[in-house]
């Protein structure tokens, strides 16, 4: 089975997220501050995170490039989720090596199915470097 951290602010998009997950197999792990977060990261080792911090915001900024900082979680996919669907936005979103920027007032369903292939790609990337 696989884990998804989730790090989000907004509760009603954390339990709605959470259900759909769920209902697809995944296990849904929680972070409710900043100091769980890390702990949280180190502990369970998730195979993607799903995040609704603003990186225009400095000190959530660089949470998110500590998150990206951990050795181990370089090549665990991140999705941003914002509300704000800017294209200024995008250029900051992409260095920090975020995979997936998605407005979550779009559907959820949509949202399940990416993450689903984000995670199938991660298997995909995984058995290849072990042939």
């Amino acid at each position: 089975m696989k884990n998804i951290l989730l790090i989000l602010t907004d509760n009603q998009l954390k339990k709605q997220l959470k259900n759909t997950l769920r209902s697809s197999l995944i296990h849904v792990i929680t972070a409710n501050n900043q100091q769980e977060e890390l702990h949280l990261i180190q502990e369970q080792y998730p195979d993607l995170i799903i995040t609704d911090l603003n990186p225009l915001k400095i000190s959530e900024y660089q949470r998110i490039k500590r998150i990206k900082e951990v050795s181990f979680l370089e090549n665990i996919p991140l999705i941003l989720l914002n509300k704000h669907d800017n294209l200024a936005n995008y250029f900051k979103v992409w260095q920090l090596g975020i995979n997936l920027y998605f407005s979550p007032s779009r559907d959820l369903d949509n949202l399940n199915k990416m993450i689903i292939s984000l995670l199938d790609q991660k298997s995909l990337q995984i058995s290849s470097n072990y042939e």
